[in-house]
């Protein structure tokens, strides 16, 4: 078991190391796997979602973004499979991978288990010529904006129990050590999340994220309320957020069947941007099937 924890130890202090900023969604508190390859659903063997945000409305060139994912847990292997998939479009620039992740399942007592993940994806980042005007005859400026296609690599840990996980995990790691342009950049991410479970009608829960990006970390926290009935668990929730970089939002959550969850999220910069812009919104679809008898 101390080998377990020196190894956690270790990869914090490589995950905390160097980093750049990322696009992320509100709500990955709910699915922290499309931040961490190392994430696991504690509940059911086949999670499925998608994503749809849109940031900054009425400003003009505002970023788009599309995210989903699929994985599926073995559990006489003890190995998660998961695919994500994510395209982002600023003004004429376009983002997209398709990432496939192994994850290593392995207990630590009755109580603990620890989670290892490793990712590998293809990348592509391309320019909407259509969009660009210049007057500039020059042929260069076009090449410039060649399509790139490259590939890239993420790993992550996490352990967990039935209340808490802690994580962490670094995305894009061969962009940290290549000559060229990476469609995506180096970045990390180390976060804790805590869910109180009891009989009660309503329980709370609550995390804390950081994400490193070179010499800029940002952080953010989260709260949440999670309501029941007599006849499904989790019914509904409201949770809310709030970044130090002038950012704040709320979640509202609804579980539609006993296996259909939907999220929106709406969160407003009261930074410069707020004279061009109403804010930023976000939906969120997960669909749970299989519920694991091994798992908590």
């Amino acid at each position: 078991m101390k080998k377990y924890f020196l190894f956690l130890l270790l990869n914090c202090i490589v995950l905390l190391s160097n980093a750049q900023s990322d696009t992320r969604i509100n709500n990955f508190w709910e699915n922290p796997y499309y931040i961490n390859p190392a994430s696991f659903s504690n509940r059911y063997m086949s999670v499925y979602s998608i994503v749809g945000r849109k940031q900054w409305l009425n400003f003009p060139g505002a970023p788009t973004t599309f995210f989903m994912s699929a994985a599926q847990y073995f559990p006489k292997m003890h190995v998660q499979i998961g695919l994500k998939a994510f395209e982002d479009k600023i003004g004429y620039t376009s983002t997209s991978y398709i990432s496939l992740s192994y994850t290593y399942i392995s207990m630590l007592n009755d109580d603990w288990r620890i989670n290892l993940g490793l990712a590998g994806s293809f990348q592509n980042l391309w320019y909407d010529m259509v969009e660009i005007n210049t007057t500039v005859a020059d042929p260069a400026i076009f090449q410039k904006l060649a399509q790139v296609k490259s590939y890239n690599a993420d790993m992550g840990v996490e352990v967990a129990n039935r209340n808490w996980r802690i994580g962490a995990s670094s995305q894009n790691l061969l962009s940290l050590f290549a000559s060229d342009e990476k469609p995506q950049t180096y970045m990390n991410h180390l976060y804790g999340i805590y869910r109180h479970n009891t009989d009660d009608f309503y329980d709370f829960g609550g995390g804390v994220a950081v994400v490193q990006s070179e010499k800029m970390v940002q952080t953010e926290m989260n709260v949440t309320c999670y309501f029941k009935t007599h006849q499904m668990a989790d019914m509904f929730q409201l949770g809310a957020f709030y970044r130090p970089t002038k950012e704040v939002g709320a979640i509202f959550g609804l579980h539609l069947s006993s296996n259909l969850f939907v999220s929106y999220s709406y969160d407003f910069n009261f930074g410069s941007i707020s004279n061009s812009s109403i804010g930023s919104h976000e939906l969120m679809l997960i669909y749970r099937i299989d519920k694991c008898p091994t798992c908590y």
